[in-house]
C-alpha cells in the first residue's frame, strides 16, 4: 500500500463513509444513522476505518497503474 495520494478522497461501502482529508486525517461516518455526516466515527471502529482506508488507497493505486498503462503489461 502506497502513502495517501494528495486531495480529498472519499469510499463508500454499505452505509459507511470514509472520508480522507488533504492531510491524511480520516473521518468515518454511518450514513444510515447520520446521513449529515455529524457524528465522527473513526475513533470507534479501528478495524473499520483501517479496511476501508486500505480500499481507497487499493483503488488509487489502481488508477495510478491504468494511467501508466500497466493494466496492459
Amino acid at each position: 500500500m502506497s502513502e495517501p495520494y494528495a486531495g480529498r478522497a472519499a469510499w463508500l461501502e454499505g452505509d459507511f463513509k470514509l472520508v480522507r482529508g488533504s492531510k491524511g486525517e480520516l473521518e468515518l461516518y454511518d450514513l444510515g444513522d447520520d446521513p449529515l455526516e455529524k457524528v465522527n466515527l473513526v475513533g470507534s471502529n479501528e478495524a473499520l476505518v483501517k479496511k476501508l482506508n486500505g480500499k481507497l488507497t487499493d483503488w488509487q493505486d489502481s488508477v495510478v497503474d491504468s494511467l501508466l498503462g500497466k493494466d496492459y503489461e
